[in-house]
């Protein structure tokens, strides 16, 4: 049985609470059945049931305590996935992929092709498992070597991610399609969209979305309804998000159910629309639409009924005027853009906030002649003198979109959940400082000065009464993570903690609510500036939790690693430091008081890897690390980190070196005319001085050779 690899493994499916176990069971006829297990109590479980199922952190702990042969995923009518399972069936001489040489078969790679989505190897190694994105008629399809279903059924999951696909899930309904028509003929799925959310269903909701994508900014609207926001050119899904909400608010004439239901059916779809995000019970879904409603200044003004009663029956009519291939008016390439589509091209593609230039508004218009370009600046102008763009004064052609955002509502009584996080730090850190929902603590140090253990002991200490979400770099393999935990007694699995590997979006896994978000650690050797850029992300991630992420200290100052924001976003920086077995833990700033700020305790890690202090108190003052530290015997004979000096010289060893010195001066050769006793007296004083060299470096000094003159220096 193949080991599992979670890494490949999509993350948005170890995101979701539909996992089980499964154990191989030879049959008499030479066939290995899998039955289900649910991971919680170990009895029987059935895809049908949710009651059965459990999060990927517990299924995966099951199967490592032994006793199942792997896990599986179970598809839900609750989820946008489909599960398409090709494979070898020998008693009809059907082959997919030889499990020895790997080779895959054309009629099976061809499928694998065609949808463009995560794939991987079966565990006998004779079969492709694929997941993609999109609808299924009532039922599952299955032929003895190929099975397509999107509920009621489980695909074992080993992450043995098949090499030359796609490590995402995507929408690939056209392939959905495709593959139904030419395998299951006559159960192509009617091209209607199913509607979750509005109780008012309409059947032309497919019509509207090809209008939009034959609409003039149609190939964005494309690229968000199939799911592709990277190739939309947007930094984040999130944003993608409220884009493809901004278009469907003026598509659907800001009808929230409607638009819940079209993007529902889209590939940006995700488990995180309906997470609840806010103190309100809001969800991200709703949080998304309430902002596209709130920044559409203009929806469509033939706006499509939602059933014949209310006027329109034909959506073509409908949205005759605006569609720009089929306008009665002159050909789109020969007229310049309208204020109507600079106008649609600003309410669907422009954020309110967001920044533009008029050379992207130009070509977002297929505007490129220069006369066209003149109606386009006055256009411009135009929607300035209204208030809905703004001249941006820092960038040349440059505007932005007016934002309007409604003040805080400054009444009622502030929550004492909201005013302070309840968390243990280590060293007694916790009460100098007071960590709030929603706020940063970064914990800096170079290398081997213990952020690790720092912030792993923040999880043996809070993992009781808090919510932990651990993200590390690769350098932390599993096995390693697993035995910092034995080594600090915190018990594995358990419900309260979530270990994740850190990804390139990595900080779209924080979680919502009241959570400590772990990171260890945030590189920066390439691109200092890149700290930036991720502490930005985790900031704006947080909502009602705490992150503490560790970062490099710089290697000769007393600073992080990073730009401005690096320090100046985070609300604690503490920084750590080692010199030889002993540690010290500094506040660097604070925005409690500015008095904390240069406060340090000394501090060692026991076998344990926990951190115990080794000064009674916090102290304040410069920390130096020049010289030997000295043994402070107010503190129970161990080293001061802080007053240092040189090594202790006898004052009597003194005296002597120097009277040793003063008879070296009154040495004079003396020459008797004998070459030979003259060199035999060079070499006699050669060893003196050689000999004298030695007892200096001994006693912790040595002679500078380019000189007659002794010089002492200290060594470390």
């Amino acid at each position: 049985m193949p080991e599992i690899d979670i890494s490949k493994i999509p993350s948005e499916l170890r995101n979701l609470p539909q996992w089980v176990v499964w154990k191989a069971k030879p049959q008499e006829n030479g066939k290995i059945d899998k039955p289900l297990y649910d991971p919680k109590s170990g009895n029987s479980a059935s895809h049908s049931n949710p009651e059965n199922w459990a999060s990927f952190e517990a299924a995966l702990s099951a199967y490592e305590t032994g006793g199942y042969s792997g896990i599986g995923f179970v598809f839900s009518k609750d989820d946008p996935y489909c599960g398409i399972d090709l494979d070898s069936k020998p008693e009809k001489n059907i082959e997919c992929r030889n499990p020895r040489t790997g080779k895959i078969e054309p009629w099976a790679l061809e499928i694998i092709k065609s949808f463009k989505s995560y794939a991987e190897v079966s565990p006998s190694g004779s079969g492709i498992h694929i997941i993609v994105k999109g609808q299924l008629p009532e039922g599952g399809r299955k032929k003895p070597n190929i099975e397509i279903y999107n509920k009621h059924r489980y695909f074992t999951v080993t992450g043995n991610h098949l090499e030359g696909t796609p490590q995402d899930i995507t929408f690939s309904q056209d392939a959905i399609n495709s593959l139904l028509a030419s395998h299951f003929p006559k159960q192509v799925p009617k091209p209607s969209i199913k509607r979750n959310a509005s109780p008012r269903a309409s059947l032309d909701d497919e019509a509207l979305i090809q209008k939009a994508i034959e609409s003039a900014n149609g190939n964005k609207f494309n690229l968000l309804y199939q799911g592709q926001w990277e190739e939309a050119g947007y930094p984040s899904q999130s944003e993608a998000d409220q884009a493809l909400c901004n278009q469907l608010a003026f598509w659907t004439g800001a009808d929230a159910g409607r638009m819940d239901c079209i993007f529902r059916q889209s590939g940006l779809i995700r488990a995180k629309w309906d997470e609840n995000h806010y103190n309100d019970g809001r969800t991200y879904g709703e949080v998304t639409i309430s902002k596209a409603i709130a920044s559409c200044s203009a929806t469509y003004s033939g706006q499509i009924p939602l059933d014949e009663s209310e006027g329109c029956s034909d959506i073509d009519e409908a949205v005759e005027d605006l569609s720009p291939k089929k306008q009665t008016s002159p050909v789109r390439e020969s007229s310049a853009p309208s204020m109507a589509d600079l106008r649609e091209y600003v309410d669907v593609c422009v954020v309110p906030g967001q920044k533009i230039k008029v050379d992207e508004i130009c070509r977002g218009l297929d505007c490129f002649k220069r006369e066209e370009r003149k109606i386009v600046y006055k256009n411009i102008n135009r929607l300035c003198s209204e208030g809905i763009l703004k001249k941006d004064d820092y960038q040349h052609g440059g505007y932005r979109r007016v934002i309007e955002v409604e003040s805080y509502d400054l009444g009622g009584a502030i929550s004492e959940d909201e005013l302070n996080f309840n968390i243990v730090l280590p060293l007694e850190l916790h009460n100098l400082i007071d960590l709030k929902a929603d706020q940063l603590l970064q914990v800096s140090g170079r290398y081997d000065a213990g952020k690790s253990s720092f912030l792993f002991q923040i999880m043996a200490d809070n993992y009781l009464n808090n919510k932990i979400t651990l993200i590390v770099s690769d350098e932390w393999s599993k096995n390693a993570i697993k035995e910092r935990m034995d080594v600090l007694g915190i018990p594995r699995p358990h419900p309260n903690i979530t270990v994740i590997p850190m990804k390139p979006g990595y900080e779209d896994m924080i979680p919502t609510g009241r959570c400590i978000c772990l990171i260890d650690y945030i590189r920066a050797d390439q691109n200092p500036f890149e700290t930036d850029a991720q502490i930005q992300r985790i900031l704006k991630n947080l909502s009602g939790g705490v992150a503490i992420f560790a970062t490099q200290k710089h290697p000769g100052l007393d600073r992080p690693v990073g730009g401005q924001f690096a320090i100046h976003a985070s609300h604690h920086v503490v920084l750590l430091d080692k010199w030889k077995e002993l540690f010290t833990c500094k506040i660097y700033r604070t925005k409690k008081e500015k008095n904390l700020e240069g406060m340090y305790k000394t501090f060692k890690i026991s076998d344990q890897k926990r951190l115990y202090p080794v000064m009674e108190n916090w102290k304040q003052g410069g920390i130096k690390w020049d010289n030997e530290p000295k043994i402070n015997d107010g503190n129970d004979g161990v080293i001061n980190a802080v007053n240092r000096g040189g090594p202790l010289i006898n004052k009597e060893r003194k005296k002597e070196r120097s009277k040793e010195k003063k008879k070296e001066r009154e040495i004079t050769p003396v020459n008797s005319g004998d070459d030979n006793t003259d060199a035999l007296f060079a070499v006699d004083t050669l060893l003196n001085i050689q000999e004298k060299q030695k007892d200096f470096k001994s006693q912790g000094v040595c002679r500078n050779d380019k000189h007659q003159d002794q010089k002492t220096i200290t060594l470390w």
